[in-house]
């Protein structure tokens, strides 16, 4: 694995050649920078430099969409419902979407390669365009789960999970930690979920005496990823860690359809801090 200018940009550039193919797309923007094709190769750098803070950054782009008024009106990020149509279904590491605000809505990605998209659509009505033709996807909302536990909310959890690494590796500390403690709370939702899978109900008037999910997880791998001689850095460090194994193994417990990604995980973090490195 490798995370640098060079494959945020092979990735870019991947996923505007998908963009340009679309009929309801009118203009695409990297950044503030209007793309005008796929061979419009000073504009992609240009765009792709504004977006290049450091080694941990996303690449923002923006398209505006023309919506027949049955999509419009439909429920938001549009292409929640039509993910297929931007090419990347079957690379997703994590995803969080965010719902239409003033005819602005978007999706917040991480690939399987650890490069982070940013994808904010402006909507606008139009009669004349026909509708998006609807094809079933790996996000859609699967009825044979438990308790309505799905695997979008894993695309959730492993989104901020990449968020809170990228936030440490910063040095804001204040951000990761709380992404992190975000994450172990998420872990002992699903950990009280499979408690009200095994004895039938959501009541507990007392409790079992349970050993924390979290806690249990073995730590003497992490020290690899302790890179600073920080106790911040290296408390934080130890929150992620065990979130992200924890609940990989908890969410093997609720749906035998999810596919475990702890080590593509640490494999991000590895890149990273060999990145750190340089």
């Amino acid at each position: 694995m490798n995370i640098n200018k060079e494959v945020m940009e092979q990735e870019a550039r991947s996923f505007l050649s998908v963009l340009f193919t679309l009929p309801e797309v009118e203009k695409v923007q990297i950044k503030d920078i209007f793309i005008l094709s796929i061979y419009d190769n000073t504009n992609i750098r240009k765009g792709l430099d504004e977006c290049y803070h450091d080694k941990y950054s996303d690449v923002d782009i923006n398209v505006y969409l023309r919506l027949h008024p049955n999509d419009y009106y439909d429920e938001t990020p549009i292409y929640k419902k039509h993910f297929s149509r931007l090419g990347i279904q079957d690379r997703i590491f994590g995803i969080v979407f965010q719902e239409r605000i003033d005819d602005k809505e978007g999706m917040r990605i991480c690939l399987n390669n650890g490069v982070r998209i940013d994808f904010s659509c402006f909507c606008r009505c139009d009669e004349t365009i026909e509708l998006l033709n609807y094809v079933q996807t790996a996000v859609e909302e699967d009825k044979k789960l438990a308790c309505r536990y799905d695997l979008k909310k894993s695309d959730w959890f492993w989104f901020v999970a990449v968020q809170a690494l990228g936030k440490l590796m910063r040095k804001d500390y204040l951000i990761s930690s709380h992404l992190a403690h975000m994450l172990i709370m998420e872990g002992l939702v699903t950990q009280m979920i499979i408690r009200d899978n095994q004895y039938n109900t959501n009541f507990h008037r007392y409790g079992y005496s349970e050993q924390l999910e979290y806690l249990k997880v073995d730590m003497n791998y992490v020290n690899e990823f302790k890179i600073h001689n920080d106790e911040t850095h290296n408390h934080i460090t130890e929150l992620l860690y065990r979130a992200v194994v924890s609940y990989d193994k908890s969410i093997l417990r609720l749906n035998d359809r999810y596919v475990s990604r702890s080590e593509l995980f640490l494999e991000i973090w590895r890149e990273y801090i060999k990145l750190e490195a340089y």
